[in-house]
């Protein structure tokens, strides 16, 4: 009965010593080092201060007649194809501020300076020295306040034309409450230049963002102001000041400098000027414009994760997340044997449900992946603070504790004591002439369940060197840990059983 006891004792503790459970884990403490591809998502302070995984607001598409962007992601502005940046002094407003992107620029009156002053290249829209052809100007803006006279954009330039010189300026301003363009000297009629006002119907509101946009179209001379969308103000400039009239001549002349949100007070982002007229294609437009957060979501998923061993059990996952109202996370699991060959698709992917027991997830490669989905109008994002994947490890199993080695004609015998581990369905033979290199013709040889093996066809008086490799249900095609090496010689010489005294 004791011997029963005993015999049930120890093989609990070979399956609990050999079957070891583990956690893989993504965000808290562990970080998100182990993430192979992030989508649509960005890393932002979460719970305690950690990094956590949140919708990203999307980036604008930006097409080749794209002149210049301003998206303020970076407080360094950099890469300006077609500008030279004088001088910044605005203030990153990090991304729960932004419009658009990382982060948006913090106008103060206090610096009465501009937050962006640009000396434009050769060839570029402010630039001039050209024949005014269509073109689109843009901009959100979240005022602290409304204040007459602060300027969101601003240029100059003067035009020598039959000995006449225009002085020209093109700008954007807040006045009595409203968005005011002013266009001054860029059309011409009978040679003389006009002033082109453009001014909202709708009032700005305090600490709320709000979509600029005045573009024009070289074709039919309509020049046109929308704020989030909507058509605010129309001008066609044509001889007869309507649709059908003669197209007036326009032309920029040589400019200087460009500047945005000078003695302006709250934040700007996303300024952008195109060399094209911006049309409205269809009716979701002005719903677009206001999506922060990408409609499709984003997605992330883990790299992949090797357990070791080919009947690695996962378990369960656990996450702590937070998610606002309407929106949502979904999460995924998927599996194989080997780790090479797949795809965006392949093994495939399995939603799961977090917490729930996982039913026949066995093998030795598993990757996680994380669908983010914002609310209904693309503002809020759910948070991803850690993910775990509970399971339990296959480890591989254990070489022989001793291995015995014995010369004889040609040949070398080998004995082993049996491996510990509780699966063990075989042995592998490894050998060669050299320390550690087991590469001799005929190595690796499976040898099956036996504790002892004859390696003939070898050289007498040559020295060769074995290790003994058990394999469990995997099979031999997953060989565990190596033995302790030892090793012979072969010798012809025969046995002496009485030897002369």
């Amino acid at each position: 009965m004791k011997r029963f006891i005993f015999v049930g004792i120890l093989t609990i503790f070979l399956l609990h010593a050999f079957t070891e459970e583990a956690i893989f884990q993504l965000g808290g403490t562990y970080g998100w080092e182990k993430v192979s591809k992030l989508e649509n998502i960005t890393l932002e302070p979460g719970r305690f201060g950690l990094r956590a995984a949140s919708l990203t607001s999307k980036h604008k598409t930006q097409d080749n007649g794209v002149d210049l962007y301003l998206s303020f992601d970076d407080q360094n502005i950099h890469n300006l194809k077609n500008y030279t940046v004088i001088s910044t002094s605005f203030l990153p407003s990090g991304q729960a501020n932004a419009k658009y992107g990382n982060n948006a620029a913090i106008c103060t009156v206090q610096e009465q300076k501009s937050a962006v002053s640009l000396s434009p290249r050769q060839g570029s829209f402010f630039a001039g020295n050209e024949v005014l052809g269509s073109f689109t100007i843009e901009f959100w803006i979240k005022p602290e306040v409304t204040t007459a006279g602060a300027t969101i954009l601003e240029w100059n330039a003067s035009l020598a034309k039959t000995g006449t010189i225009f002085y020209q300026h093109i700008s954007a301003r807040i006045m009595q409450n409203k968005i005011e363009w002013l266009f001054q000297d860029i059309w011409q009629k009978n040679k003389q230049g006009i002033s082109v006002n453009l001014k909202s119907k709708s009032m700005l509101l305090p600490e709320k963002w709000s979509h600029h946009l005045i573009t024009y179209n070289s074709e039919n001379g309509l020049l046109e102001y929308r704020i989030n969308g909507y058509i605010e103000a129309i001008e066609f400039l044509t001889d007869t000041r309507r649709e059908n009239g003669e197209i007036l001549f326009a032309e920029l002349g040589r400019g200087t400098k460009v500047e945005f949100g000078k003695e302006f007070s709250g934040i700007l982002d996303e300024c952008i000027v195109n060399k094209s007229f911006s049309e409205i294609k269809n009716l979701s437009y002005t719903t677009e414009i206001f999506e922060r957060l990408p409609l499709e979501g984003g997605r992330l998923e883990s790299e992949i994760i090797d357990t070791g061993g080919n009947y690695s059990q996962a378990f369960y996952l656990e996450v702590d997340e937070t998610k606002p109202e309407q929106t949502e996370i979904v999460y995924y699991l998927r599996y194989a044997n080997e780790q090479f060959n797949w795809t965006e698709s392949y093994p495939q992917w399995i939603e799961i449900t977090p917490g729930c027991d996982l039913k026949n997830f066995t093998a030795r490669y598993f990757q996680i992946a994380a669908q983010l989905y914002p609310d209904g109008t693309c503002q809020a994002s759910p948070m991803v603070h850690t993910i775990k994947l509970n399971y339990e490890k296959d480890s591989l199993p254990l070489p022989p504790n001793a291995v015995y080695a014995e010369g004889v004609n040609g040949a070398v015998e080998l004995t082993w004591t049996p491996s510990v581990d509780f699966d063990t369905q075989g042995y592998i033979i490894y050998y060669g002439e050299r320390s550690g290199q087991y590469f001799y013709k005929e190595s690796p040889i499976i040898v099956g369940q036996t504790l002892n093996y004859t390696v003939t066809g070898l050289e007498n008086g040559r020295l060769y060197f074995f290790s003994v490799v058990a394999y469990d249900k995997a099979g031999p095609d997953y060989p565990g840990y190596f033995s302790k090496e030892v090793w012979a010689r072969p010798t012809g010489a025969v046995d002496c059983p009485y030897k002369v005294q």
